[in-house]
């Protein structure tokens, strides 16, 4: 299974989540985590029923090789 952050919780972002969704549905092996974003009013939140995780920090607590990285900015 992949693991997928998205970086940018923008409208991009968002869209960026809905195509990954789609893919879930159609039998990807694709699993969602959320968005990371620098924009501190929106950590912890949920947008689109993901959570934005935290900021690029997020990424300093996190085994790497078992994410993979969407730039959606």
């Amino acid at each position: 299974m992949t693991h997928v952050v998205i970086i940018g919780a923008g409208g991009h972002g968002r869209e960026v989540a809905e195509i990954l969704r789609h893919q879930a549905q159609a039998g990807t092996d694709v699993k969602l985590l959320g968005f990371v974003d620098d924009n501190p009013s929106l950590c912890w939140h949920t947008i689109d029923s993901l959570p934005v995780l935290g900021n690029w920090s997020w990424f300093d607590d996190t085994a790497r090789p078992e994410v993979s990285v969407i730039c959606a900015v």
